[in-house]
Protein backbone atom coordinates (compact mmCIF):
# COMPACT_ATOMS: atom_id res chain seq x y z
CA UNK A 1 0.00 0.00 0.00
CA UNK A 2 1.66 3.53 -1.16
CA UNK A 3 1.13 6.60 0.86
CA UNK A 4 -1.90 7.89 1.25
CA UNK A 5 -3.35 11.58 2.14
CA UNK A 6 -5.78 11.04 5.35
CA UNK A 7 -8.10 13.57 6.94
CA UNK A 8 -9.02 13.21 10.27
CA UNK A 9 -12.22 15.03 11.57
CA UNK A 10 -12.34 14.31 15.47
CA UNK A 11 -13.58 16.47 18.49
CA UNK A 12 -11.84 14.27 21.06
CA UNK A 13 -7.98 15.35 21.38
CA UNK A 14 -6.20 12.28 22.25
CA UNK A 15 -8.34 10.09 20.14
CA UNK A 16 -7.47 12.77 17.28
CA UNK A 17 -3.45 12.92 18.31
CA UNK A 18 -3.59 9.20 18.42
CA UNK A 19 -5.36 8.52 14.99
CA UNK A 20 -2.65 10.98 13.21
CA UNK A 21 0.25 9.88 14.71
CA UNK A 22 -0.77 5.92 14.37
CA UNK A 23 -1.20 6.65 10.24
CA UNK A 24 2.08 8.95 10.07
CA UNK A 25 4.06 6.04 11.37
CA UNK A 26 2.67 3.81 8.40
CA UNK A 27 4.12 6.46 5.74
CA UNK A 28 0.85 8.21 5.43
CA UNK A 29 0.18 12.36 5.04
CA UNK A 30 -2.57 12.85 7.66
CA UNK A 31 -4.09 16.40 7.93
CA UNK A 32 -6.07 16.27 11.69
CA UNK A 33 -8.55 18.89 13.06
CA UNK A 34 -11.46 18.97 15.20
CA UNK A 35 -12.85 21.40 13.45
CA UNK A 36 -15.90 20.07 11.11
CA UNK A 37 -16.13 23.88 9.59
CA UNK A 38 -12.76 24.38 8.86
CA UNK A 39 -12.43 20.75 7.32
CA UNK A 40 -15.32 21.46 4.93
CA UNK A 41 -13.83 24.96 4.01
CA UNK A 42 -10.73 23.17 2.61
CA UNK A 43 -10.12 23.96 -1.21
CA UNK A 44 -8.15 20.44 -1.13
CA UNK A 45 -10.99 17.93 0.28
CA UNK A 46 -10.87 15.76 -3.03
CA UNK A 47 -7.03 15.25 -2.93
CA UNK A 48 -8.10 13.15 0.32
CA UNK A 49 -7.97 9.39 -0.28
CA UNK A 50 -9.69 9.05 3.22
CA UNK A 51 -11.21 11.22 5.45
CA UNK A 52 -11.82 9.56 8.89
CA UNK A 53 -14.75 11.81 11.30
CA UNK A 54 -16.41 11.71 14.53
CA UNK A 55 -19.95 11.93 14.78
CA UNK A 56 -20.80 14.38 17.56
CA UNK A 57 -24.01 14.81 20.04
CA UNK A 58 -24.96 16.88 17.43
CA UNK A 59 -25.87 14.18 14.31
CA UNK A 60 -26.92 16.42 12.26
CA UNK A 61 -23.53 18.18 12.58
CA UNK A 62 -21.81 14.41 12.62
CA UNK A 63 -23.48 13.87 9.45
CA UNK A 64 -22.73 17.37 7.83
CA UNK A 65 -19.38 16.08 6.10
CA UNK A 66 -21.26 12.96 4.14
CA UNK A 67 -23.71 15.45 2.95
CA UNK A 68 -21.42 17.96 1.64
CA UNK A 69 -18.93 15.34 0.04
CA UNK A 70 -22.00 14.37 -1.89
CA UNK A 71 -23.07 18.14 -2.33
CA UNK A 72 -19.91 19.02 -4.05
CA UNK A 73 -19.56 15.68 -5.67
CA UNK A 74 -16.25 13.97 -3.99
CA UNK A 75 -15.95 10.21 -4.27
CA UNK A 76 -13.84 10.21 -0.98
CA UNK A 77 -14.39 7.27 0.81
CA UNK A 78 -15.34 8.28 4.67
CA UNK A 79 -14.77 6.12 7.88
CA UNK A 80 -17.07 7.78 10.35
CA UNK A 81 -16.77 6.82 14.10
CA UNK A 82 -19.29 7.08 16.97
CA UNK A 83 -19.39 6.40 20.65
CA UNK A 84 -21.75 3.94 22.09
CA UNK A 85 -23.81 6.99 23.76
CA UNK A 86 -25.15 7.95 19.91
CA UNK A 87 -28.81 7.47 19.43
CA UNK A 88 -29.70 4.17 17.41
CA UNK A 89 -30.72 6.27 14.57
CA UNK A 90 -26.65 7.13 13.73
Amino acid sequence: MGRRRILIVESDGKLRQSLERALEDLGHDVVATSNRREALARDDLEDFDLIISDLTEDAEAGAQILSELERKGLPVPVVVSASEGQPPSI
